[in-house]
Parts: C-alpha cells; sequence; structure tokens
C-alpha cells in the first residue's frame, strides 16, 4: 500500500513515515520498492526544479485518451482532467473549475500550442486577470504524467499529493490544505486534523534559512559619490 503510487524509495519512505512505524520498515521499503519492475521502468532523469509561486499546465496523452495536467508550484499539489476533446474551450472550461475551488494564479505557464497560444485564452487570460507565460518547455517535466499509468491513478494521485516532500515540507496536501487527507493507509485521527500553523510555521522557517544562506554571498553596495559629478549635470538631473 505505500508503494501503491510508485513514487520512489524516498518518497515511499516519507510517506510510510509520517502516519506509521514498524521495526526494519525502511530497509522493508526500499527493498520493496527497488524490487518493483514498473519503477525501475518509470525512474525519471530530470531535475527538480525550485519551489515557485505559479501553475503550470500540461497537456498529456496516454492510450489515445488526453489529460489536463495542472500543477501549483507553491504546493506541488496536482489536478488531472480527462478530456473528451483538447479544443481551448475544454481547456478553459477545467481551467475555470480549478480557478474557482483554489483560486485565480497571478502566473500561468503552459507550452505555445494552439489551445494556449490562440486568441480565446488569451482573453480568459485578460478577463481572469492572470499572467499567461507560454512556451516555457520545463513543465512538461513537472507533472507526474506516470501515475496516469496506474490501475486506479486517483488513488495514485491521492497518495501523490500526501505524500511529504521532505521533513520540513510536508506534503502537497499539507501545503496547500494545512492538513493530511484520509488516504488507504491508517492514520490516526490527530494526524488528519488541521494544522495550518505547523505548515505556515515550517515554511517561513525554511524561507528564512535559505535567506540566511544566499545572504552570506552578498554585500550591500555603499551610495553612489556624486561629489565629483560637474554641478550643471546635478541640475540638469534635478529638473528631469
Amino acid at each position: 500500500m505505500v508503494h501503491n503510487a510508485h513514487l520512489g524509495v524516498e518518497k515511499c519512505k516519507r510517506r510510510a513515515k509520517d502516519v506509521m512505524f514498524w521495526p526494519g520498515m525502511a530497509a522493508q521499503i526500499t527493498d520493496t520498492v527497488l524490487s518493483c519492475s514498473m519503477y525501475s521502468t518509470q525512474q525519471r532523469s530530470n531535475t527538480k526544479e525550485p519551489l515557485k509561486s505559479r501553475v503550470a499546465a500540461d497537456l498529456s496523452q496516454l492510450n489515445d485518451q488526453h489529460y489536463l495536467v495542472l500543477v501549483d508550484y507553491y504546493s506541488n499539489f496536482i489536478e488531472v482532467d480527462k478530456l473528451s476533446e483538447t479544443a481551448s474551450e475544454k481547456i478553459i472550461d477545467c481551467c475555470k473549475c480549478h480557478f474557482s475551488r483554489h483560486g485565480i494564479p497571478d502566473v500561468f505557464v503552459s507550452d505555445n500550442g494552439p489551445q494556449f497560444s490562440g486568441t480565446k485564452f488569451h482573453e480568459f487570460s485578460k478577463t481572469y486577470q492572470f499572467n499567461h507565460r507560454p512556451h516555457y518547455p520545463q513543465s512538461n517535466g513537472k507533472a507526474e504524467k506516470s501515475l496516469l499509468q496506474k490501475a486506479d491513478f486517483q488513488l495514485a494521485l491521492l497518495d501523490f499529493r500526501n505524500t511529504p516532500t521532505n521533513d520540513v515540507l510536508g506534503s502537497p496536501a499539507q501545503r496547500l490544505m494545512g492538513r493530511r487527507t484520509k488516504t488507504l493507509l491508517p492514520t490516526t485521527a490527530k494526524l488528519l486534523a488541521i494544522q495550518l500553523s505547523v505548515v505556515k510555521a515550517n515554511l517561513l522557517a525554511q524561507k528564512e534559512t535559505q535567506k540566511l544562506y544566499f545572504d552570506q554571498h552578498t554585500k550591500v553596495l555603499p551610495a553612489l559619490d556624486q561629489s565629483h559629478v560637474p554641478m550643471w549635470q546635478n541640475m540638469e538631473t534635478s529638473k528631469c
């Protein structure tokens, strides 16, 4: 059950550790995942991107069926829609449903396909007041297309949403909703309770740590010395 979504060794460990414990858990999960033939064929070599505040769209196809995959970069929460057609109107309808549930994003990134580059999607972005950035190839690597190959991809999606990204950030569900959502893994009622303050505190602590390390390699530039600038030039500048 821990490996139901075939998420990999570390993610499966975090998935189990988040709600339970048994002796020898880490070693047994590692053996189970590495012995899985499906996992070995689906490992990706793409480098993970840093956390970003935007939504990315990806059109995926599997067995002649098209899907729209939306990924929130802040939480890494994924939404998947099965498409009867890939026209702009259908894409826009799906986006409107998700925006009504989660809110309108500031930035929406996608490829430069006709569904996103046409007049209708441009008008949609103006009406809903979000910044559309087409032709962003990295967005394709972000979407978890392998989830669509599972026998019950909705359960796999549920597991993915509840798998902690790391020990600090928690799972996509926790970052988006401030709580875990119930899955097939046995979970106590206490762990299913809302923990929004804890999630926010962890995110804030991580950002402060990132700023601390970043600032170690920077310095505040001194104010420009304008004493050597000719007086007539200062006068022209003040007139402007």
